[in-house]
């Protein structure tokens, strides 16, 4: 055995082999050995160190397996090391590569240098190159394509096209050269259709989803369903739930059941059909509620057994771009003539609320854009002519101020209502809609007949509204040339006022009940709810806007105050309410 610092391992090893395994020993003579420049031992003293330990079969065959174990470890660990450094340097190509640009492919063009590409990117068009492999006759107008880093080369055709956003516009036709006319606001613009939109038919009215910048059509939109104007159900309002109004609504009846139901017998006479109603008067009297009603009559009537009813309120079409509020308007009888051909036996009812704001009278300087939304929503109703299964109703306040043309026959002519305020008996009917006889009514003297005393109540609250000599008067007006005019209960009472007041009435009882014990609805209770209602009305008026509620005012004198009265019968009612919520 050579000298050296192998001799005290060995030593140990033979001192020591019957407690140690030869592979531990095997390990720490190999670690020994291969770490020869660690120890300083030279690459001969090395080699001389392993010849002298080969020397021994057996340990020549465990060294060598040891060896062979080593190797295969250093090459499994290069492998690694190898992987992990093209991992590295693919991490490190993809950090210093120059990135690509997505642009719009407009068309090819030719150049002095031979074909080039003519794409959209951003707000600029550029002309391009294009990079080996590209193939031009595979890119077509509006097809995304990939630029390079310095936006000169078409390097590829993006094969999954991102999902755009962008404006929309309404179709309107082709032109002979196989472009579309587009209508964006309050104007006509001409694009090029993308290649995707090759074999898409197109239909006046179709919305196209567009880029401006462009000037590229890219994708027809689904149209709305209107589902923001049509309520899910048929309504549930019934004429017999509207009181005062029997003679309106004999005549509502009468005009409809005749042309929408006996059509052809009514032609025979040469009658015009009657497809729409106007309902005229203040703002409660219950115009909305006989358009409802109109609508569930209709679907107890059809085979379909339901009607549609569309609730359209003029002043949420109407937008900054006045060319965008005439296409709503188109929209809306769209979506009427699609859900009246897509369900014939199922009445469409249109009802415009306040469609005064839209009939406004032509002709006044500052209203010429106006004067086109009317004329497009009258056209709109011309062409509903030949549907039999489409009413159309509106509701003003101001018939005064509606244009003539909306009003003649064939438009809001063909049936003129007055829903004026309730007369004294028209008051009592809808008072006892709303004081149902299931309602808990104090005794009052009548023992257990609660029928009287809702009878009672029912002839104490009309007279309170009605009787010429009683407390009703509400306010005083004065004209311009000095003279007055009483505002009294009468001149401002409609159905929803009452329904307020038989509700805050209820209320009161109720809660007496719960704090006192006494139970029933007593006309102290209506009276109460009188006065606070009747007070808030008059709040409500002022010099100007009195003409809105008082019909019967002469046109040709301006009222210049308005002063409310001061009424034993409001201070009785908060005395009387006051102490029922004191007991």
């Amino acid at each position: 055995m050579p000298p050296g610092p192998w001799r005290k391992p060995f030593r140990a090893r033979r001192s020591s082999e019957k407690n140690m395994k030869k592979p531990a020993i095997e390990s720490l003579v190999l670690d020994q050995l291969l770490g020869g420049e660690r120890n300083g031992l030279s690459l001969d003293e090395q080699v001389a160190h392993l010849g002298a330990l080969r020397q021994n079969a057996e340990v020549s065959c465990q060294l060598d397996r040891a060896i062979l174990e080593r190797l295969n470890a250093m090459h499994k660990g290069l492998d690694e090391a190898r992987l992990h450094q093209r991992r590295i340097k693919e991490m490190l190509d993809k950090l210093t590569t120059t990135p690509w640009y997505p642009a719009t492919f407009v068309q090819a063009c030719e150049t002095p240098d031979g074909p080039r590409a003519i794409v959209q990117l951003g707000n600029t068009r550029r002309v391009v190159d294009f990079a080996s492999g590209v193939d031009c006759a595979a890119l077509g107008v509006g097809c995304e394509v990939f630029l390079s880093s310095e936006l000169n080369v078409i390097v590829a055709k993006s094969p999954n096209p991102t999902p755009r956003g962008g404006e929309t516009a309404v179709f309107e036709r082709w032109t002979e050269g196989g472009r579309m006319v587009l209508r964006f606001r309050d104007e006509e613009v001409v694009m090029d259709p993308a290649v995707i939109l090759k074999g898409v038919e197109f239909v006046a009215g179709d919305l196209v989803r567009c880029d401006r910048a462009a000037w590229i059509a890219f994708e027809k939109i689904e149209r709305s369903k209107g589902k923001q104007y049509f309520l899910e159900d048929s309504p549930t309002t019934r004429f017999d739930e509207i009181g005062g109004l029997g003679a309106q609504i004999e005549r509502i009846k009468r005009a409809i059941n005749l042309h929408l139901f006996h059509a052809e017998t009514a032609k025979s006479y040469r009658l015009a059909r009657k497809g729409s109603i106007l309902l005229v008067g203040p703002s409660g009297t219950g115009k909305t509620m006989i358009a409802k009603a109109i609508a569930n009559w209709l679907g107890t009537l059809s085979s379909g057994g339901r009607a549609r009813f569309m609730n359209i309120k003029p002043s949420e079409l109407h937008t900054m771009w006045y060319g965008q509020t005439e296409q709503n308007y188109r929209e809306a009888f769209r979506l009427a003539r699609e859900a009246a051909a897509a369900d014939p036996k199922s009445p469409v009812v249109m009802f415009f609320d306040e469609v005064d704001s839209v009939g406004m009278s032509r002709g006044a300087a500052n209203a010429h854009v106006d004067d086109r939304v009317l004329t497009a929503f009258m056209t709109e109703l011309d062409g509903l002519a030949a549907r039999g299964n489409i009413i159309v109703i509106g509701a003003t306040n101001r018939r005064s101020a509606m244009d003539p043309a909306l009003l003649r026959p064939g438009r809001f002519g063909d049936l003129v209502l007055e829903i004026t305020r309730p007369k004294r008996n028209a008051a009592r009917d809808i008072f006892a809609k709303h004081l149902h006889p299931e309602i808990p009514y104090a005794r009052n003297g009548h023992g257990d007949d609660f029928a009287a005393t809702r009878e009672e109540i029912l002839e104490a609250a009309v007279a309170r509204i009605y009787a010429p000599n009683g407390d009703s008067e509400l306010a005083m007006l004065q004209f311009r040339d000095g003279k007055k005019r009483a505002v009294r209960a009468a001149d401002l009472v409609s159905g929803a006022l009452i329904a307020n007041i038989v509700s805050s009435a209820s209320e009161r009882a109720c809660v007496r009940e719960i704090e006192t014990g006494e139970r029933g609805l007593r006309f102290e209770d209506v009276a109460g709810a009188m006065a606070e209602a009747f007070d808030a009305a008059v709040k409500s008026l002022t010099p100007a806007n009195c003409r809105h509620h008082l019909t019967d005012l002469p046109q040709d004198m301006d009222v210049v105050s308005l002063q409310p009265v001061q009424r034993k019968t409001r201070d009785n009612s908060s005395h009387h309410n006051g102490g029922a919520r004191a007991s």
